[in-house]
């Protein structure tokens, strides 16, 4: 396969607008993607494999510690890709516990009636869990109590 050639080297870099090389440059400086050669002009030459399958991953909403993760345990795309839907998934659950959430809260106010707390909550306190031998809980959902 042949490299392409990426350099930060632009006229949009001369104006102070972003290079299309740049997200390349921070993939390389985060470890997911080094240069296949650097020439003695300085360019940098990639793999355009190896870039198509991170901004594959990319437009497709994973961050850079999942890539990370896929490229690092060579890890089959499908799988990466996978386990991505589920936590897009997780995501997508709790947005529409909070959406329910708050129409409940809409409709009791616009009823006078008081919401009930624990519909007025859900989907907002998921961070916070409590085990059941503990007292309570701190941010983050760690509990407060001894280990």
């Amino acid at each position: 396969m042949t490299l392409k050639r990426w350099s930060g080297r632009s006229r949009n870099s001369r104006r102070g607008r972003a290079s299309p090389a740049a997200p390349l440059r921070h993939y390389d400086r985060v470890g997911l993607l080094a240069p296949s050669r650097i020439g003695a002009n300085g360019y940098r030459y990639y793999d355009p494999a190896a870039v198509v399958r991170i901004l594959l991953m990319r437009r497709l909403g994973m961050g850079l510690p999942a890539i990370a993760e896929v490229l690092a345990d060579d890890v089959d795309t499908c799988d990466g890709l996978r386990a991505h839907i589920a936590a897009l998934e997780e995501e997508r659950d709790r947005i529409e516990r909070q959406i329910r959430s708050a129409r409940h809260t809409i409709e009791a106010l616009q009823a006078g009636a008081e919401p009930q707390m624990d519909m007025m909550l859900a989907g907002f306190n998921d961070g916070y869990r409590i085990r059941p031998q503990c007292s309570g809980l701190q941010a983050g959902g760690e509990a407060d109590c001894p280990a």
